[in-house]
């Protein structure tokens, strides 16, 4: 946020940089020159969460209005490309980009969230708040949305990382609109059966 203050002719709206400008790629090169010569990995975590106002703010006064899906398919062609130029393998998270390009995305409308319930720590467990997946209704075409993610995302990326483990055996489903997580359920995942799909 410090750099956003600092250069809102860089920025599309809020926290989000415009994509589609020259001069965000020219920083978006540099500061990868900076990781490669900071760090010994050449793994790179790009997170694509909290970007729901993508081209709609200086962007859509520059470029107009388009689909953005296609705008963040473009940007991340480009910044795959200067990844490549450092020998930096991409590893991007963020269900809002999976949202977004997924056509059946009503079938992730929160019904329950997610969370963790409540221990030691924290008396009303802690609300995360993000969608569940309806496992049900994905596993009656044998997870064919989760296969075609994986296949795309081993396209475009070097490292593909199934993040947050637990929940694919078992997670806390807390109904929607609850203040806490005080009250929900330990539901069960998919288990072997969808890491089993993903062998096949």
């Amino acid at each position: 946020t410090a750099f956003v203050r600092w250069r809102t002719d860089l920025i599309d709206t809020d926290d989000i940089l415009l994509v589609g400008d020259d001069r965000v790629y020219d920083l978006i090169d540099r500061m990868f020159s900076s990781l490669r010569q900071c760090f010994r990995t050449n793994l790179l975590h790009i997170g694509m969460d909290e970007a729901h106002m993508l081209g709609r703010g200086q962007y859509l006064s520059r470029f107009g209005l388009k689909d953005r899906t296609e705008i963040l398919l473009a940007h991340l062609n480009r910044v795959s490309e200067i990844a490549k130029k450092y020998d930096l393998q991409l590893c991007m998270w963020g269900d809002m980009f999976v949202r977004m390009i997924n056509a059946a995305a009503n079938d992730m409308d929160p019904i329950d969230v997610a969370g963790c319930p409540p221990d030691a720590f924290s008396a009303d467990g802690q609300l995360w708040g993000n969608p569940l997946y309806r496992w049900d209704v994905m596993e009656k075409d044998g997870f064919d949305w989760w296969m075609r993610r994986l296949a795309a995302a081993g396209e475009r990326y070097d490292v593909v990382r199934l993040d947050h483990f637990r929940g694919f055996e078992a997670y806390w489903a807390v109904p929607y609109g609850n203040p806490t997580a005080r009250i929900g359920q330990w539901i069960k995942g998919p288990g072997i059966r969808f890491m089993n799909t993903i062998k096949e």
